[in-house]
């Protein structure tokens, strides 16, 4: 008994030490995006009307400008990272519709 204590303890760590990779599956949301926190640490953030909140990420090509006034359907792959010190979810951005 005390075996299996003992072997449990230290595979316990190394199961809660690996984190999961990301999704691999595109997600489409709709809201508004707003430019949030201060320079230099500011990011891009898209909010839905359910209030869940999303950093933009985009890696090819320059931003797109957003509109204050026009809502965005954004379609990209979800990933946790941090932003001002917290976890956050990410969107990798692979494509940006607005809405009328």
């Amino acid at each position: 008994m005390l075996r299996l204590f003992v072997l449990g303890a230290l595979l316990l760590p190394a199961g809660c030490a690996t984190t999961a990779p990301p999704s691999p599956d595109l997600i489409t949301v709709e809201g508004s995006v707003s430019r949030r926190g201060n320079e230099p640490f500011s990011a891009l953030m898209l909010e839905t009307d359910t209030r869940n909140l999303y950093i933009l990420t985009i890696e090819d090509g320059p931003a797109p400008s957003f509109s204050v006034s026009y809502r965005y359907r954004v379609t990209g792959y979800v990933y946790r990272d941090t932003w001002n010190g917290r976890p956050f979810a990410h969107l990798r951005v692979v494509e940006v519709e607005p809405l009328r």
